[in-house]
């Protein structure tokens, strides 16, 4: 398991502006960029591929890339750029629950449970809320706390 401090120290780590080539495959998170601005954030497993089928449906005129070992979860990573530069193009946060789709799930299975009951078991255990555009998320493995704590 990775530590809350490494995943700082490679969120803090500059991008590379190398790319190695078209062919290269490479595991990493990457910022499509329009006049400096951060447009969109991604991550990819499958190098170049993945990034240019973007020139279809976005606007931008760079790409940085930042290379992501093995054993590091892509999605956090992306999800940590996602909510610092908040980027235009980016409408969900992959890997996450919204406290939305978190509340639907939870009525599902017992419908006396509302937004509040999440709030309060989310204060009572201290659990991080991650917000991005007025949303707020939650880890997954965060959710299934909530979920065995409000469902007993």
């Amino acid at each position: 398991m990775v530590t809350k401090k490494e995943l700082e120290k490679i969120i803090d780590a500059p991008f590379s502006f190398e790319i190695k080539g078209f062919t290269s495959s490479f595991r990493g998170v990457y910022l499509l960029k329009d006049n400096d601005n951060v447009v969109y954030v991604g991550q990819t497993t499958m190098g170049l591929k993945r990034m240019l089928g973007h020139f279809e449906d976005k606007v931008f005129d760079t790409i940085v890339v930042k290379e992501i070992p093995e054993g590091i979860n892509l999605l956090i990573i992306e999800a940590e750029y996602i909510m610092k530069y908040l980027p235009k193009y980016n409408r969900k946060i992959e890997g996450y629950i919204s406290f939305g789709i978190a509340r639907k799930i939870l009525k599902g299975i017992d419908h006396s449970l509302t937004l509040f009951d999440v709030r309060r078991v989310v204060k009572e255990l201290n659990i991080n809320v991650y917000k991005y555009r007025g949303y707020k998320f939650l880890y997954p493995s965060d959710f299934e706390l909530i979920k065995n704590e409000l469902i007993k």
